[in-house]
C-alpha cells in the first residue's frame, strides 16, 4: 500500500468512525429525551429493590438511570452497526473525496499519472474492513447477547428475558403447543399442553405435563401423560372418571421430540430475534426435520439475505464513488445531492428486496434480486467515469 493509499484510507476510517459516533449519540439522545421519565422511574425501582429505602436521592437516581441507559443501549448499538454500516460507508466516501477534490489533491494525483480508478481502491479496502467487522459482529457477538437485544426499556439492567406465555404454537408435526409460561433462561415450559392432530386438523391425542425442559433435541417432560381423544361417547350416559372416553389410552410420556425448539419459540415471540442468529444457528434450525415452511423461509431469507446485502453494499459504494471521482473541481455539494438519493434508494431497496417474499420464487433466490438490479447500474455508472 502506497503513501497515497494510506492517506486516503486513514481519512476514510476517521470519517467512518466520526459518522458512527455522531449517529450513535444522536439515536441514544433521542431515546433518552423521549423516555427520560421512564428511565428515572426505573432507576428508582432498582434502588428500592437493592437497598429497600423508600426515599431515593436525586443524584443517585440520575446516575443509576444513566447506567440503565448504557446497559440497554450498548447491545442495541452493536446491532444497529450491522444495519447502518452500508449507509455510513457511503457517507464516509462522500466526505473523504469531497475533501480531496476541494484541496485539489485529485488533480495532483491525475497529474502524477494516477487514474481515478486507482484512487478508489482504498475505499473498497476500508469498506472490506468494516464489512468484515460486521460479519464478525453478526457471527460471534450478537448471538451471545441475543437475549439482551429483545429487551424493552422497562427491562434495562436485566440479563435474561422475562418469561412469556406460549399461545397455541404449531410445530412441524402439526401439534399445537400451549404453555402457561416459557422461561428462556432455563429453557423450560410450565403447565404444558400439546394437542396431536391428524391430516384434517382434528385433535386425536393430548399430552399434558407439569413442566418441560429442552435437552438434546427434545422436550423432557415432568409428569407427562398422553391421552387419546375420542369424539364419540355412549348416548345418554354421562362420562365419569372411570368411563370418560377422553381418558382412554392414557400412558406416561417422558419426552417429546419436536422442531419447536427454544430458538424457534423466541423467534415466534420476538420477531427481531432471528436477526441476531448466526449462520451456524440458522443452519441448525434449517436442519431440523419437519420444520414449518414459514419458519424455513424466514430463516433462509435472513441467512442468505446477509450475503446479498454484503454484495449490495459494495455495488452501492461503487455507484456512489462515480459521483465524486471527477477530473476537475466541481460543485461537490451538487454532486453529493445527486449521490444521496442513489445511495439511500439502493440501500433501502436492498433491505426491502431481501426481506420481501415473491410468489413462486424460492427465498434463497429471491434475496439476490437486488444484486441483479444493482449490478448493471453499477457497471454502467463505473464505466462512465473518465479516468
Amino acid at each position: 500500500m502506497t503513501t497515497l493509499d494510506r492517506y486516503i484510507a486513514r481519512s476514510l476510517v476517521l470519517n467512518t468512525v466520526i459518522l458512527l459516533a455522531v449517529l450513535f449519540s444522536f439515536v441514544v439522545m433521542v431515546d433518552v429525551s423521549l423516555n427520560s421519565q421512564r428511565f428515572l422511574s426505573l432507576a428508582a425501582d432498582r434502588i428500592r429493590e437493592q437497598s429497600g429505602a423508600q426515599e431515593v436521592d436525586g443524584v443517585r437516581r440520575v446516575l443509576v438511570a444513566l447506567l440503565c441507559v448504557a446497559d440497554l443501549w450498548w447491545p442495541r448499538l452493536l446491532q444497529l452497526y450491522n444495519f447502518i454500516v452500508p449507509l455510513i460507508l457511503c457517507g464516509s466516501v462522500g466526505f473523504t473525496f469531497v475533501q480531496l477534490v476541494r484541496h485539489r489533491e485529485v488533480v495532483a494525483a491525475l497529474a502524477g499519472g494516477i487514474s481515478l480508478y486507482r484512487l478508489a481502491r482504498p475505499a473498497f479496502a476500508v469498506a472490506a474492513l468494516f464489512v468484515g467487522l460486521q460479519v464478525v459482529n453478526q457471527e460471534l457477538v450478537l448471538p451471545r447477547i441475543a437475549p439482551l437485544l429483545a429487551r424493552s426499556n422497562y427491562d434495562a439492567g436485566k440479563r435474561e428475558l422475562d418469561s412469556f406465555p406460549v399461545r397455541l404454537v404449531a410445530d412441524g408435526q402439526r401439534r399445537l403447543f400451549l404453555a402457561r409460561s416459557f422461561d428462556p433462561g432455563a429453557v423450560t415450559l410450565t403447565d404444558l399442553n400439546v394437542w396431536e392432530r391428524d391430516e384434517t386438523g382434528r385433535a386425536v391425542a393430548r399430552v399434558t405435563a407439569q413442566s418441560a425442559v429442552w435437552s438434546n433435541g427434545a422436550w423432557r417432560l415432568s409428569g407427562g401423560v398422553r391421552r387419546a381423544l375420542s369424539l364419540s361417547a355412549t348416548p345418554g350416559r354421562e362420562p365419569t372418571a372411570g368411563n370418560d372416553p377422553r381418558q382412554a389410552g392414557a400412558r406416561p410420556v417422558a419426552e417429546l421430540r419436536s422442531d419447536l425448539d427454544p430458538t424457534t419459540l423466541l423467534a415466534e415471540h420476538y420477531r427481531s430475534f432471528s436477526q441476531s442468529l448466526s449462520w451456524g444457528q440458522i443452519a441448525d434450525v434449517l436442519a431440523t426435520p419437519n420444520l414449518k415452511p414459514d419458519v424455513r423461509e424466514q430463516m433462509l431469507r435472513v441467512g442468505v439475505g446477509r450475503v446479498s446485502l454484503i454484495a449490495c453494499t459494495f455495488l452501492t459504494l461503487a455507484m456512489v464513488l462515480t459521483f465524486f471521482l471527477v477530473r476537475e473541481p466541481r460543485n461537490m455539494l451538487w454532486q453529493a445531492l445527486k449521490a444521496s438519493p442513489v445511495a439511500i434508494g439502493a440501500i433501502v431497496g436492498s433491505v426491502l428486496g431481501t426481506s420481501a417474499a415473491l410468489p413462486g420464487v424460492p427465498a434463497e433466490y429471491s434475496v439476490f434480486i437486488p444484486v441483479l438490479v444493482l449490478a448493471p447500474l453499477a457497471v454502467g455508472l463505473v464505466s462512465s467515469v473518465r479516468s
